[in-house]
């Protein structure tokens, strides 16, 4: 018996503990050592690939047609180890390069014209994207991005057929990019052959996804898939009714469901008659405005159905404010709850259930509650305020926190400040009164009881905007390019740059910045904490912007 090397001894455990702390990269190089690594590292390294033909960097081109060349003409071990294929884009970069009297080239988009390498793909995909896609006997996932615009319409029915014919596909997700086309039914992918699978996603970007489409080519597949446990349908205000697609009968299996802009009238909640359903998304409108969802009854029904939720993201809800509150104040064990968009018509109806949130619904999950994000349109009650401090402080386990902010209240804020510890927030050199919605962020710091991996703060529109916002909102009458507009965002701009200031300003301790975020995100800013020495050898932390984030502000 030939002996063991030393790799081969070490439990099998441990090598793969550390191997998942390798890069890709890494993971490549080591591959390469021996026939054991090769065997080992492979099905990690090429657990998930993906095929990119739209991009402008050739040779990067030209290695994604020549993987998909090699894996449909040879016998590779690399096929059998996929467990995960992303279908970015199969339409060709269509640019110009212009040369210059003085050696320097620049590259033009233009998509009004054929791309120098589109003959090239074409003929590569038209050849070898069927036998490509049937190497994968053991692929599970498949994330297939399509572009009606762009993507060559040959492909659709050959995908769909090579991959609904894989033996072990469990995960379907489908994202289509509707920004540039109205398509009909036969433009978008075809999925009715699909069955047994255990989650499906459909979502489109721009125009709504057509009925017919939702009918002929959704519905076949939620039905021919009876242990589906996951299924989500992002569109944009669409005008197939849930039950159209998902049928009337329950799915008692169906553990995770995603639906926005999907019409859900009363005959479409038999669905939710079900105790292993754990995570419910539903958006739409503020008020449901473009799409008709039964709030009233939908909460209803979830209580009497005895269903807790362990996952709760919607938006739309506002004229079942009371039937929503009392179905969170059924149960304590909710984990996750966001509602990325709360707009009512009314400040006071507003303010009032921002009240109730704070004062009954949070500190009713507070000790289970990971993960919370509210996204106020207007400054109010929902925002950061007294009622949220004291709920804030009652949840240990937070993880993520998202919140508005708005004007404090000067005297109650420098309260606030000086009775914090020197050691817990350190603040330099501010100038404003601590009064103002970008001085948030050391009150809310404050506030945390255990560590928090990532904080989002977002500002709020003046509630004296409302009655126009919502005038506009009911016609149809704002114009993207309007001045009103125009202010509004660079109001906002202002508040995200000056609540940027303050936190890169902020020092403490190593002992008191435990609780700090290890993530800030401000707009589109992120904030990373980061440990320094002071000249004394003192370690400190820190907010620093994060590096990538810095080339692209800059």
């Amino acid at each position: 018996m030939q002996a063991q090397s030393l790799p081969q001894r070490v439990p099998s455990e441990i090598l793969s503990a550390v191997l998942d702390c390798l890069s890709k990269v890494d993971l490549l190089l080591l591959r390469l050592v021996s026939r054991f690594f090769l065997h080992l590292v492979t099905p990690l390294a090429f657990s998930k690939i993906s095929i990119e033909v739209n991009v402008l960097d050739r040779s990067l081109f030209h290695r994604n047609l020549r993987l998909v060349e090699s894996l449909a003409t040879t016998s590779s071990i690399i096929s059998s180890s996929v467990r995960t294929l992303h279908i970015k884009s199969l339409f060709c970069a269509r640019y110009q390069i212009t040369s210059h009297p003085n050696g320097s080239q620049t590259t033009i988009l233009r998509d009004d014209r054929p791309g120098p390498d589109e003959e090239i793909s074409k003929a590569v995909l038209s050849e070898h994207l069927a036998p490509f896609l049937s190497k994968f006997q053991n692929l599970e996932a498949f994330v297939w991005a399509h572009d009606p615009y762009r993507d060559p319409l040959s492909c659709l029915s050959l995908i769909a057929d090579s991959v609904s014919s894989l033996p072990k596909l469990k995960d379907l997700s489908v994202r289509i990019d509707l920004n540039n086309v109205d398509p009909a039914k036969d433009q978008l992918p075809p999925l009715h052959n699909f069955r047994n699978l255990l989650a499906l996603s459909v979502s489109s970007e721009g125009n709504r996804i057509p009925a017919a489409y939702c009918e002929d080519e959704i519905r076949p597949a939620f039905e021919a898939s009876p242990g589906l446990a996951s299924f989500s349908l992002k569109t944009d205000f669409g005008k197939a009714p849930v039950q159209a697609i998902l049928g009337k009968e329950p799915r008692p299996k169906l553990v995770e469901l995603a639906l926005r802009g999907v019409p859900l009238p009363s005959e479409g909640l038999k669905l939710f008659y079900s105790r292993n359903l754990q995570n419910l998304s539903l958006s739409t409108g503020p008020s449901s405005r473009g799409t008709h969802i039964a709030w009233p009854l939908l909460w209803l029904t979830l209580r009497e159905a005895g269903v807790q939720l362990s996952s709760l993201s919607v938006a739309g809800f506002e004229g079942a404010m009371d039937e929503m509150f009392g179905y969170l104040l059924s149960y304590s064990k909710l984990k996750k709850l966001s509602i990325p968009i709360i707009q009512m018509d009314q400040q006071t109806a507003e303010d009032a259930a921002g009240d109730i949130f704070w004062r009954e619904i949070v500190p009713q999950h507070k000790g289970s509650l990971i993960e919370l994000a509210l996204r106020p349109f207007y400054e109010g009650a929902w925002c950061y305020g007294p009622a949220a401090s004291r709920a804030i402080q009652q949840c240990a386990s937070l993880q993520q926190l998202t919140l508005g902010v708005c004007g404090l209240d000067l005297p109650r804020a420098a309260t606030r400040i000086a009775q914090l510890p020197e050691s817990s927030v350190g603040v330099s050199e501010l100038k404003q009164v601590w009064g103002h919605p970008e001085h948030c962020p050391v009150l809310i710091v404050s506030d945390l009881t255990s560590p928090l991996v990532k904080l989002s703060l977002h500002p709020t529109y003046e509630a004296g905007e409302r009655d126009t916002d919502i005038g506009h909102l009911n016609h149809g009458t704002r114009r993207l390019g309007s001045p009103y507009v125009y202010e509004m965002h660079k109001r906002l701009d202002e508040i995200e740059n000056m609540t940027e200031t303050v936190f890169l300003r902020m020092r403490a301790s190593s002992a008191g910045a435990r609780n700090w975020p290890a993530a800030v995100r401000i707009g589109y800013t992120e904030l990373l904490k980061e440990k320094e020495k002071t000249e004394s050898g003192e370690e400190i932390w820190e907010y620093h912007q994060d590096p990538i984030q810095r080339l692209f502000l800059f």
